[in-house]
Parts: C-alpha cells; structure tokens; sequence
C-alpha cells in the first residue's frame, strides 16, 4: 500500500533485534485513511522530523497482526539497507509539515477516552488527553522483556538501547478508566538523557513544558507486541492551546 500523508508523531528509543540489526518503530497518523500507523523498522539515524509529512510505501508483518502495524517497504535485510530506507524517506519522501494552528484539531480526531477502551476494541495506538500527575525515573534493574516492541526482538544487554540508561523516565496519569504509570520511550527523551548526562532528571520534563498551563498534553501511547495489555508512551505532544480569534468575541 502507498500512502502519501503520513504525519510522524514519535519514534521509540532504538534497540537491538535478535539478528543485529538496531532500529526503532514510529508512529504517527494518515488524515486520508483517518487512521492511526505503526511504522517500523527505521533508522537510530536522524532526520525523521514530528509533524513531517510523507509519501511512503507500506506492507503487512505477517508476525504481527496489530491493525495499525505496518513494515517500511523495501529492502531491510540488514543495518545498511535500513539505514538506507530511512535516510531515503527523509530525503525523497518528506513533502510537507502539518502547520501549527491545525495540529491539535488533527490528532483529536484520534483522542481515546482510555487505554481500557482501547484494549476493549483490540487498538494498538492511541491518544490519550491525560490528566497529568506527576513523572519520575525507574532504576535499571537488569533487563526485561516487557519492552519488547518489534518483530522478532529479542531482550536487550544492558548496555543497549533503554538499558544504556540507569535511570529511565515514566509517566504517571489518569484517564477515563483509571490510574497508569508507563514508561515513557520517545527517542527525543532518551537523546536529551544522552545529550545532558549531567543535567538533572527534572530538566527532561522542564525541557518538555510539562504541566504549563497555557499547554494542551496528548499523549500517544502503543502496546507491546508480545503483550497486548502493557502499554507505553511513545510521544508527549504538548501544544499551545487555541487563542480565540478577534472576530469571535461579542461586541461590548
């Protein structure tokens, strides 16, 4: 299948599959297909961009049956090939940037009013409007394998991907439905762990805007795919809210 809206929203920290390769999956919306897309595996390189637009070509993972999953067509059969798919798509196909005053309107389209809704209709995406309570870092204690997000991934060593990290970010937040506590895997908030080893835990979420008022918080959040009912956030989007135009406003 090829699409050509594609609207990245977040990337996941890179990690290593079982036969060498280290990628990471995104994630991100069609308005054409009004659906939300799992798109893996690309690149640890750079130059994938939020609220990018793209052209792209798709097919089906027959190892994952998740309706929002799909592969990047084309060859992937080793470090070099992915490298080259998504250096390709960000120089030929990115052709557009979702503008700003129409960011929020779009990905409410997509808003869920709980990750248990969610489960309930077998949806492996979604956005989230949170009520924030608070974030706070995990110790590494070894690695897991609850983490284990793409075809054929096998648990991390320590040393790689999330588990580079002794100290890994979550989020804390209520929905409709409940209390949650997920790791927070965007790939901007683990290069901004790597990129300020020195700065403290709090400066991500500083960094982030995190709880400003003049901000509206979505978050997207995905499955696992060997474990259909642990959850994660894949991208925080906190954007301005709407100003109300002049022309609205009743005449005293």
């Amino acid at each position: 299948m090829i699409i050509n809206d594609f609207v990245l929203l977040g990337t996941t920290v890179p990690e290593p599959m079982k036969d060498g390769r280290v990628v990471r999956c995104s994630a991100g919306y069609s308005p054409e297909l009004g659906e939300l897309i799992r798109l893996y595996p690309l690149s640890p390189a750079g130059g994938l961009h939020r609220w990018d637009m793209f052209h792209l070509e798709l097919e089906r993972n027959p190892k994952d049956n998740r309706r929002e999953s799909w592969k990047l067509g084309g060859d992937r059969h080793d470090q070099a090939a992915v490298d080259g798919l998504t250096r390709a798509l960000a120089e030929n196909g990115h052709h557009a940037q979702v503008s700003r005053g129409v960011r929020l309107e779009q990905i409410d389209r997509f808003v869920a009013p709980s990750i248990k809704w969610l489960n309930d209709r077998r949806l492996s995406l979604g956005i989230i409007k949170p009520e924030l309570i608070d974030y706070h870092y995990e110790i590494d204690k070894g690695a897991d394998r609850a983490q284990q997000q793409f075809e054929g991934l096998e648990t991390p060593a320590p040393e790689a991907g999330r588990h580079a990290y002794v100290a890994r970010p979550k989020i804390r937040f209520r929905d409709e439905d409940g209390f949650h506590d997920l790791s927070f895997n965007a790939h901007d908030a683990y290069e901004w762990l790597r990129k300020n080893p020195e700065a403290s835990r709090a400066s991500l979420f500083d960094n982030l805007r995190w709880q400003q008022p003049e901000r509206d918080v979505r978050l997207l959040v995905g499955n696992l795919s060997h474990q259909r009912n642990v959850w994660v956030v894949i991208a925080y989007l906190g954007l301005p809210q709407p100003q109300p135009s002049l022309f609205s406003l009743e005449t005293l």
